[in-house]
């Protein structure tokens, strides 16, 4: 189960960055969130469908109610960095 629970590899952007030559072309540097489905999930989905019983059943209603909370949290914590950036 421990293979299940590890980070995906990174995503890897080949890119080079030139130090020989004196110039930018920008002043500024953004960070672009990308939100992307986790292959992780799918395979953890698969195995939690297959239990069987009342064990599999709870064990599904768990992961329905884990996942409710973290969707919660993170609305939470979207609408506190909204209104903590007007202070």
């Amino acid at each position: 189960m421990t293979r299940f629970l590890g980070h995906p590899d990174p995503i890897i952007i080949p890119y080079t960055i030139r130090v020989d030559q004196d110039y930018n072309f920008h002043s500024k540097c953004f960070d672009i969130p990308i939100e992307m489905e986790d292959p992780q999930k799918s395979k953890m989905s698969q195995i939690v469908s297959s239990f069987e019983g009342v064990e599999g059943s709870q064990v599904v209603q768990m992961e329905e109610k884990v996942a409710e909370l973290a969707y919660f949290a993170r609305e939470l914590k979207q609408k506190r960095d909204f209104l903590e950036s007007f202070a």
